[in-house]
C-alpha cells in the first residue's frame, strides 16, 4: 500500500484491488474468529464507557433525541456502541463486513427483546457495496464509525459512504486513534500485520475526510481523562492469548453535513 497527497496537502491511501481483497479477507476472518467473545473483556469495555462518556458528555457534538435519532453504526462489530446509545436514541442500524460479528450483533438484539426496527445488523463492505434499498438505509441522523478506520484501506472513502448516508444536518462521527508507534513491533503484534492498516492519523488527515465528504470541518475532543486515551488488552483470536496492555491516545471527530 502508498500513501498518496490530495490537493489540499491531506493523505490519502492508495491500494490495488489485490491489496485491498488481502487485508479486507484478513480482517473478516481476523473478527470472525473474536466475534464469540469480543467485548467481554475489561478492556474493552472500559474504552466503549470512555468513548460513550466523550460522545454524551457534550450536546453540542449529538443532541439525541430518543423519540426521533436514527443512528448508523458502522463497523459495529458485536455492538457495543449501539447498545450504548440505544437508550438515547430511537433506532440504530449496524454495519459490518464480519459475518461473526454480524451474527452476534443480531443475537445481542433478539436476546434483548429488541424489534428489527430498534436495532439490526447488516453484513456490507459500504466501501465497495451498494447500501440495499429502502429508507431504513438512508437519512441519518448520525453516522458513526468507533475504532475501525485504522483497520479500513481506504478510510477516506468510507467516510464519504457514511456520509453519503446522512440527511442533510446529520451528524459524521469517527472515534480513532491519534498517530502512534508501529503496532507490528509491540510484543505478539505480528499478528496485526495484515489488519492494522494505519497506525493513527494526524489531524490534518481526520478533518480531510470531511471536508471531503461534504461536512463542515469537524470538532475533535480528546478521549480520556485529560486526554490521556485508552488502554487495550490485544488478544491473539488463534489462541485466546492476550497480549501486553497498549496505551494510545484517540479522538472523537464530529462534523455536520452540509
Amino acid at each position: 500500500m502508498s500513501i498518496q497527497s490530495n490537493t489540499n496537502g491531506s493523505e490519502t491511501s492508495a491500494v490495488s484491488n489485490g491489496e485491498y481483497s488481502n487485508i479486507h479477507n484478513a480482517n473478516i476472518a481476523f473478527f470472525d474468529k473474536l466475534a464469540p467473545t469480543y467485548g467481554h473483556g475489561h478492556s474493552h469495555q472500559s474504552v466503549n464507557k470512555t468513548v460513550i462518556k466523550a460522545l454524551l458528555s457534550n450536546k453540542e457534538l449529538l443532541d439525541l433525541d430518543e423519540d426521533n435519532t436514527r443512528v448508523l453504526d458502522y463497523a459495529c462489530g458485536t455492538g457495543m456502541i449501539s447498545q450504548s446509545l440505544l437508550p438515547h436514541i430511537k433506532s440504530v442500524v449496524g454495519m459490518d463486513i464480519s459475518p461473526g460479528m454480524i451474527e452476534t450483533y443480531n443475537k445481542a438484539a433478539e436476546n434483548q427483546g429488541l424489534e428489527r426496527d430498534e436495532m439490526h445488523g447488516i453484513l456490507i463492505d459500504l466501501c465497495n457495496q451498494p447500501v440495499p434499498e429502502g429508507e431504513e438505509y438512508r437519512d441519518f441522523d448520525i453516522a458513526i464509525c468507533s475504532f475501525a478506520f485504522h483497520h479500513i484501506p481506504q478510510p477516506e472513502i468510507a467516510a464519504q459512504k457514511m456520509a453519503a448516508l446522512l440527511k442533510k444536518g446529520g451528524r459524521l462521527v469517527i472515534v480513532d486513534f491519534n498517530s502512534h508507534f508501529d503496532m507490528t513491533k509491540i510484543p505478539g503484534g505480528k499478528g496485526f500485520k495484515d489488519v492494522v492498516v494505519h497506525n493513527g492519523f494526524d489531524v490534518k488527515t481526520v478533518k480531510s475526510w470531511f471536508t471531503e465528504s461534504g461536512c463542515a470541518e469537524p470538532t475533535m475532543v480528546e478521549v480520556g481523562k485529560g486526554g490521556e486515551g485508552v488502554t487495550i488488552v490485544p488478544t491473539n483470536p488463534n489462541t485466546g492469548e492476550e497480549f501486553q496492555p497498549v496505551k494510545r491516545s484517540a479522538f472523537v471527530a464530529v462534523g455536520i453535513k452540509l
